[in-house]
């Protein structure tokens, strides 16, 4: 789930416990200002992990019927029908139906059923992200980072970026952080880097199998203690007491609200079920699109590997991950 629970007294462990960069630092008895080539190490690790969601969610619905097709195409496209999950989602998307939006926009970026337009998914992004749609609000922002299927544009990132953030999505929690931190689209604050990349470095998983692999939480751990080599102890402490008190912000699209609300689900798909979704869309049959990392799917992998000129080592790293499109 998107938003993790986590008791106080584990908050508070994460949010405090200085990193190696840090310890480093205090023991040197120093704080300095970063300089041009440290500058441009963050922004490779911001690119790097700047990736796109598919966000098949539940959300509230307005009538029975409309909840019906949404989890026909949701069931079509957990099995790779992606022709039926079009047919499913489209004419929801057209209504407003803010699910089948980010969907729309995710299967045009991803060429899942349709050609690859990142201008298309830009609109339906665009248009569930409006609603208040978290997941397409964090797609939104990289889109606008990265001037895909949009003129790039930073301020235009952030402004997604943050109300993604501020629903509780640790990954624009990390992506807000880190603009904060090189002064992309925002003058350059310390104390708000630190503050968003200490709330994702604690909610961001630590284990495999979960949303997000343990690379993410390691590397805004890494990215927050970073930033506190630059901060003042004054402006560290303000930072992390930013921290314990923040608390999500949800939006409720008023246009949503209805008494008959089916229960929550995940707001995105495991890495590994995205991995599967792309590989039977080009070519490569991963067997059931179900998120398991199975030997169908490593053999799949392997293969796409292969074919692309790739070490067929049947893992997830980032050369792979970059060529099937789906980081």
């Amino acid at each position: 789930m998107l938003n993790t629970l986590l008791d106080a007294q584990t908050l508070v462990r994460l949010w405090d416990a200085p990193g190696p960069a840090v310890q480093r630092t205090i023991e040197a008895g120093g704080w300095g200002r970063p300089h041009a080539r440290q500058r441009r190490v963050c922004m490779r690790r911001m690119n790097r992990h700047l990736i796109m969601v598919i966000v098949p969610l539940m959300l509230h619905v307005s009538a029975p019927w409309c909840w019906a097709g949404f989890q026909e195409g949701y069931n079509a496209f957990s099995r790779g029908d992606y022709a039926t999950a079009l047919r499913e989602w489209l004419p929801l998307a057209q209504q407003g139906d803010a699910r089948a939006q980010g969907n729309l926009g995710g299967m045009y970026d991803l060429g899942l059923g349709v050609p690859r337009n990142s201008a298309e998914a830009v609109k339906w992004y665009q248009r569930a992200a409006e609603q208040g749609l978290a997941g397409a609000q964090y797609d939104l922002g990289v889109m606008y980072h990265q001037g895909r299927g949009i003129p790039q544009n930073y301020g235009q990132a952030i402004h997604w970026f943050r109300r993604a953030a501020d629903q509780g999505v640790a990954i624009a929690q990390f992506h807000l952080g880190q603009m904060y931190e090189l002064g992309l689209g925002v003058p350059q604050d310390f104390v708000q880097a630190y503050f968003w990349l200490n709330l994702a470095a604690a909610r961001l998983p630590t284990g495999t199998g979960e949303l997000w692999p343990p690379q993410y939480h390691d590397d805004a751990v890494g990215a927050r203690d970073w930033v506190a080599q630059w901060m003042t102890p004054a402006q560290l402490a303000q930072a992390q007491e930013c921290s314990r008190t923040w608390q999500p912000k949800p939006e409720t699209p008023s246009a949503l609200l209805s008494p008959r609300t089916p229960p929550a689900q995940p707001q995105e798909l495991p890495l590994v079920w995205r991995v599967q979704a792309r590989l039977k869309a080009v070519g490569f049959d991963p067997g059931p699109v179900d998120g398991a990392f199975g030997p169908q799917t490593r053999d799949a992998l392997r293969w796409f590997q292969n074919s692309e000129g790739l070490a067929p080592t049947g893992e997830l790293d980032e050369q792979t991950l970059n060529a099937l499109g789906v980081r």
